[in-house]
This record gives structure tokens, sequence and C-alpha cells, in this order.
């Protein structure tokens, strides 16, 4: 999704993000994610063995139409 940066090299089933503060809130009603570094607006998100590629393309979707774009 555009609008978020990628902190850490993603090796296993994590992703760290940078979001701006004012989107985590309303994107953790619907999703459930980790704040990581408050300071700087840095989330985890984390899959499970049963997260499908829908499941992710949701997410992305939900995170472009929180940012507007």
């Amino acid at each position: 999704a555009r609008g978020i940066t990628l902190t850490r090299e993603t090796a296993a089933n994590e992703v760290f993000a940078i979001l701006a503060r004012e989107h985590i809130a309303p994107l953790q009603e619907r999703f459930g994610f980790y704040d990581w570094d408050a300071s700087i607006g840095e989330v985890r998100f984390v899959c499970s063995w049963d997260t499908t590629e829908s499941d992710i393309e949701t997410l992305l979707a939900a995170i472009d139409d929180e940012l507007g774009l």
C-alpha cells in the first residue's frame, strides 16, 4: 500500500511499518495489529498460518482507503 514505509526486512511472518498516527486507531478497529514504537508511528503486522492472500489484499485496500489513496 502506498503511504506506508516498511522499517525492517521481512524475514518471517511479521511486517513492521510506519503509519501516520491519525490512521493507526481507525485501522486497529478493523484489523488486529500492534503499536510497536508509538513515538515514530511504527506498527507490527503478524500473519498466521491461516492468513490468506485475500486477507492481505483486504488490509492493503483498507490502508489505501484510510489514507485517501
